[in-house]
């Protein structure tokens, strides 16, 4: 004789004997959303199951989407100590004639400021120096682009620069402390780097010198610099 007993979800029942078991699985049904065990468990559909979990790895992705992203949004909250001090400048135009004028002023500049910032240990230091400096700078470049028909003007302040890789460190986008020299209309391409800490020459293969590496290193609390570098990792496999 087989009774029927009333199951705790709404509208459901399943057949029990006079002991009260269940004589093979029974599965019942409502609205194709779920069914029922011998044990009056929930189950979802396979194709629900797949569902929701889908969801989740989803969700995980995002969060850990977010997580990167505040560090690649992090500029560098230590104090002005670990703050980076940048050389931008600006061409004339982007004729072939132009840009070689940008690359000697370059040259010229970063030769010329490299050993009065070799003992600095903070961007204020830098930005003394440079200021102090800035009238022979503005005399060097003019120097130059003299001989191509075009002056130069140089200005300290704080420029928006894009995302820039120095060998294996990654200085994100944001603004930045930075001498701006602008050359003749300066129309053209630009070139940056970092004056402090020294970061303004990269070797053929790409990479900073030891020693300027482990200075960034230590200025820029290493693990930042690090989780920058996953940071654009991340963004580039998107």
């Amino acid at each position: 004789m087989l009774d029927y007993h009333e199951s705790k979800y709404p509208s459901q029942t399943f057949v029990c004997d006079e002991l009260g078991n269940v004589p093979g699985e029974q599965r019942f049904r409502r609205g194709n959303n779920y069914k029922l065990d011998l044990t009056g468990a929930l189950h979802l559909p396979k194709k629900q199951r797949s569902f929701h979990l889908d969801w989740r790895f989803l969700l995980l992705a995002l969060a850990v989407g977010a997580a990167l992203s505040v560090f690649s949004f992090w500029p560098y909250q230590a104090g002005a100590a670990a703050l980076p001090f940048r050389l931008h400048i600006i061409a004339n135009s982007d004729s072939a004639s132009d840009q070689a004028v940008k690359l000697q002023v370059r040259d010229a500049v970063v030769e010329y400021l490299t050993p009065l910032l070799a003992d600095v240990e903070t961007q204020a230091e830098a930005e003394v120096i440079v200021t102090r400096e800035l009238p022979q700078l503005e005399s060097l470049a003019a120097g130059i682009t003299g001989d191509f028909g075009y002056g130069a003007v140089g200005e300290i302040g704080t420029f928006s620069f894009p995302a820039k890789r120095y060998g294996h460190i990654v200085m994100p986008a944001g603004d930045y402390q930075a001498l701006r020299l602008v050359l003749g209309e300066g129309a053209g391409h630009n070139w940056w780097c970092v004056l402090f800490p020294p970061l303004c020459f990269v070797d053929e293969c790409g990479q900073v010198s030891a020693r300027d590496a482990a200075a960034v290193d230590d200025l820029l609390a290493g693990d930042r610099v690090v989780r920058l570098k996953i940071c654009e990792v991340f963004s580039e496999v998107q």
